[in-house]
This record gives C-alpha cells, structure tokens and sequence, in this order.
C-alpha cells in the first residue's frame, strides 16, 4: 500500500508569495513526462482522476500549455527520516482549505528512486558558502556546493528565494529531513 505526499497547491501563510500557485501538480507531471515521456494514460489518468478543475484548467490543452511553461519536479523534501528506496507514494492535494478538505490524488502511484539525507542549515555568520542570508546545505552528510545546492532547489520545484523563504528558518536552526526522489537520475555528490 502506498503512503501519501500532499503537495501544496499555494504557497503558505507565512512565505511572501502566500495565496499564490506553486504549480507543483504541473512541475511533477512534467518531470513524470520527461522520464517517460511515453506515458499512454496521461490524458486519460488526469481526466478520470478530475482534477483538472480542482486545479483550475478548464481542459488538458490549457494543462499541457502550463507544462511547456514550467521547469519539472523530480523530488520533494519532507522532514523524519520514514521513506526508503522502493516504496511508492500517492501524490495529493487538498480539493479545499489545507486539513479540512478532501484530498485528491493527483497522479498514478509514484515509485520512489533515490533518498538523500538532508540538513538544511541557517548559519548567518557560516563562512561555508557565500549564499544569501547564510544557507548552506548536507546531503547524506557531506556541506554540498553552491552548484549542487541550486541544482536541488531547481530539482525541488522552486527557485532559490521561495526555497529559502518556504523552509523559513531562523538564525541556527536545522532542519532534517529526506529528499524523496522519483528520477534516478539525479545526483548531489
């Protein structure tokens, strides 16, 4: 049986853009799309599934439009340390209000790749890399590069100033977690 992801749909109360599309439904198809792009039941499996108007198209074209507007997602951070290689996981998202509402699976099952240990770090004194407001990142333990850290951002669905403003930390805290991850292909170290 599979576990589920809830994916967000908006950006949070607390990030500055709040209220506003993270497009992560569409970013996620994109990269399903781009590992196999022959995926026969893509317009069937979204239409059966109706969400398209949950998510705000009013038919696949207008969808498949967003799709050659975005970059893809090809994995998602969540904190613990409760996913490993091989399981699968239903990817959701709330149909209302976030907790309240029913939620809607958003695709097939997804079999999970690779997991990478992360710590995500707000170190505003570190002298480890030069990035804005002191972030620095370990992957599997290892401070990864500038190069590796823009790569995960972009990887995780977002650019760098949502990445940073969606985790929020404050000065030293630590955040732990995995980078669940449904391409094969994709490497920090």
């Amino acid at each position: 049986m599979s576990k589920i992801i809830p994916f967000s749909r908006y950006f949070q109360k607390v990030h500055p853009k709040s209220g506003q599309p993270t497009y992560f439904v569409e970013k996620l198809w994109k990269g399903l799309i781009q590992l196999k792009p022959d995926i026969s039941e893509f317009d069937t499996e979204i239409l059966k599934l109706n969400i398209l108007p949950v998510i705000g198209y009013k038919n696949i074209q207008q969808f498949q439009q967003r799709l050659f507007m975005i970059e893809p997602k090809f994995h998602t951070i969540r904190a613990g340390n409760r996913w490993k290689v091989g399981d699968k996981f239903s990817p959701r998202v709330w149909s209302g209000k976030p907790y309240c509402s029913k939620q809607i699976i958003i695709a097939p099952d997804i079999e999970i790749k690779k997991i990478f240990d992360i710590e995500l770090i707000n170190s505003v004194n570190s002298n480890i890399t030069g990035h804005d407001r002191g972030y620095w990142c370990k992957v599997d333990d290892v401070v990864i590069s500038e190069l590796w850290f823009n790569e995960l951002v972009k990887n995780d669905g977002l650019n760098w100033i949502d990445f940073i403003d969606w985790f929020n930390l404050k000065d030293n805290e630590i955040f732990k977690g995995q980078i669940i991850c449904w391409n094969q292909n994709v490497q920090y170290l």
